[in-house]
């Protein structure tokens, strides 16, 4: 078994999600399917999170049924309405989260709201420290969705690691430094929503109504991924590869084939030459577009 730069998503394991979502949440016999596809594919880091229904719990399970538990880096992600105050809320989200998963120690402890970067104490620094001397937890994390953000956080002595958005349409990360930000200060990244939740995979055609504003940008894309003879998976999972080298890749999969295809497409390196074409074509894309929560309904 070889090792990946890709980390598995579980929050699809755990509850419908994603936009091009067509099967919805998997049974518990496909969910063993994903992860027993995963782990012998050689990802061994898994991304959780409390909010994600039951994902903690069938992760924790089903890596447990198949003995890996203590092997398994698994990162997970306390109540995002945690507002940098009482910090017990966060050590009983914790212990819950580890019961669940039946392990003794967290790889990452993952804090999903950017905005405790702003309230951010000296005494948070000094109770996550405690966290680590205690061996709950090797890491500390901060998921952002803004470049400033995403800086503030590398900046932040007790951050190891910042999980941020990037795909085949999205620059602002890239243009605003993180990447030499990042090695520059030792820290590590974690790439999040390179399907942009599923929204690449779809056909302009199949767009709901209120989505009509990135039917351009996705037949612009599928034109050059034809053109190019790639899929949207290996071109999705290759661009991110060649642009942020030496991150961790986030992705998530509602069935086994699509771990397989992750893990194939893992594989296939893209030329120079379509990479530049697709950061021509798509310099800077809408906002709207790149933030899912500006979507609507």
């Amino acid at each position: 078994m070889s090792k990946t730069n890709l980390i598995l998503g579980t929050v699809q394991i755990g509850m419908n999600y994603g936009i091009a979502n067509a099967t919805g949440k998997p049974d518990i016999k496909t969910a063993r399917e994903i992860l027993q596809a995963a782990w012998d594919g050689g990802i061994q880091e898994f991304d959780t999170a409390i909010g994600y229904g039951e994902s903690e719990k069938i992760l924790g399970v089903i890596l447990h049924e198949m003995g890996v538990s203590s092997l398994a880096q698994i990162n997970t992600k306390p109540h995002g309405s945690w507002n940098g105050q009482d910090f017990s809320e966060v050590k009983k989200d914790l212990e819950a989260s580890l019961k669940k998963l039946h392990v003794e120690q967290l790889n990452t402890l993952l804090f999903h709201n950017e905005a405790i970067l702003e309230s951010w104490t000296p005494k948070i620094s000094d109770a996550v420290n405690a966290l680590r001397d205690e061996g709950k937890i090797r890491n500390v994390g901060v998921s952002v969705y803004s470049a400033d953000a995403a800086m503030r956080a590398l900046s932040n002595p007790a951050i190891d690691v910042v999980q941020i958005p990037a795909n085949l349409l999205d620059r602002r990360f890239e243009k605003a430094g993180i990447l030499h930000k990042a090695q520059s200060l030792g820290k590590a990244l974690q790439i999040r929503s390179i399907f942009l939740q599923g929204l690449l995979f779809m056909a302009p055609h199949q767009l709901p109504a209120h989505m009509a504003f990135a039917k351009r940008d996705l037949a612009d894309l599928h034109h050059i991924l034809c053109e190019s003879n790639l899929t949207l998976t290996a071109a999705a999972i290759g661009f991110v590869q060649a642009e942020w080298p030496g991150c961790k890749i986030l992705i998530g999969a509602e069935t086994q084939k699509q771990v397989l295809d992750n893990l194939d497409a893992a594989t296939i390196q893209i030329s120079p030459e379509i990479i530049a074409r697709i950061k021509k074509q798509f310099p800077d894309v809408s906002e709207q577009i790149l933030n899912p929560s500006l979507w609507g309904k």
